[in-house]
This record gives C-alpha cells, structure tokens and sequence, in this order.
C-alpha cells in the first residue's frame, strides 16, 4: 500500500498483489490511521494491480468507502477487477 497527497486535499492509495484474509488486516488498520489523520477530501483507490481479492478485501474496500462517506468526502476506485467492481458497486 502506498499513498500519495495531491495539492488540493485529494489522496491516492495504491493497493497491489492479494487483498485477502491473511493479509488484509494490516493494511486495514495501517490504511484507516493514515485516513484519520489526513482526512482527504477525495480518495482514489487505485488497483489494476490487484491479482486476488476475497470477501475481507472487498470489506476493506467498503470500510474506506464508508470512511469518506462519514467525513464528507468522495471515494471512487479504479483498476480493480471487473468481478469485484461489480460487487462494490452492488453494496452501494
């Protein structure tokens, strides 16, 4: 996981390789810390480089997305594997 600021209050989180059960909680907890304290206006998940995502990846995809919701701010993810897209898209 890497994230990048941009000038106007934006962030770009970089996710890659497996997001599944054993790995996902560390960047969980590692990923909603650095949301507290920046509180972007904006988050971009990007993840063309995503090779697996089980049900905890997808949840951790929808924690980030209710994050932005509470603190007011937009959440959209791009890359990401067009099965699991859909199920993000569906728990709208």
């Amino acid at each position: 996981m890497s994230a990048e600021a941009a000038s106007d209050g934006a962030q770009t989180l970089s996710l890659a390789d497996r997001l599944y059960v054993d790995g996902t909680g560390e960047i969980w907890r590692e990923t909603l810390r650095h949301l507290q304290e920046t509180k972007p206006s904006r988050l971009l998940v990007g993840a063309p480089q995503v090779t697996y995502c089980d049900g905890a990846g997808g949840a951790l995809l929808l924690a980030l997305r209710r994050h932005q919701t509470d603190i007011g701010g937009e959440f959209a993810v791009r890359g990401l594997a067009e099965r699991v897209q859909h199920l993000l898209d569906l728990s709208a």
